[in-house]
């Protein structure tokens, strides 16, 4: 059974694994500070003991940002990263995010459709954001109440 919840300091050591597998280490992020931050918020998928998706977003005021959304491969095609969007804006709006921001890859197709799937709307493109001539699509989304 498939369960949602905030991360814990816990699961620290396996979302930097995930993360390295997901994204490589050119993006590395080290979980145990971020969850120690005031203003990160990660979100976990747990197929039981095992964390198959996470997300983790940064809060200002009442505006946030996605950093890292990531899905384990074998848990892929279940749908668990919309899952893992909607538990998470739920979770923020009582926090009173309004707005949720991400920068995206031109190139990455597929979640370039997962987001316009949920209801982002993308506002700006940034050239060459990524190097190597890679620009960035800028999407936004009102968290409603």
């Amino acid at each position: 059974m498939l369960e949602f919840s905030q991360a814990s300091s816990l699961d620290a050591t396996e979302l930097d694994m995930l993360d390295r597998e997901i994204f490589g280490n050119k993006n590395y992020s080290n979980y145990r500070e971020i969850l120690r931050s005031d203003v990160a918020s990660v979100f976990v998928a747990k197929y039981g003991e095992s964390i198959a998706g996470y997300i983790y977003l940064s809060c200002a005021g009442d505006e946030g940002e996605i950093y890292h959304i990531g899905v384990r491969e074998k848990f892929r095609r279940r749908n668990i990263a919309i899952k893992l969007i909607q538990f998470s804006f739920e979770k923020l709006k009582t926090k009173g995010i309004k707005k949720i921001f991400l920068e995206v890859k031109s190139e990455n197709i597929a979640a370039i459709r997962l987001y316009e799937k949920v209801g982002f709307m993308q506002y700006n493109l940034r050239r060459n954001y990524y190097g190597n001539g890679i620009d960035a699509k800028c999407y936004v989304m009102e968290v409603v109440r």
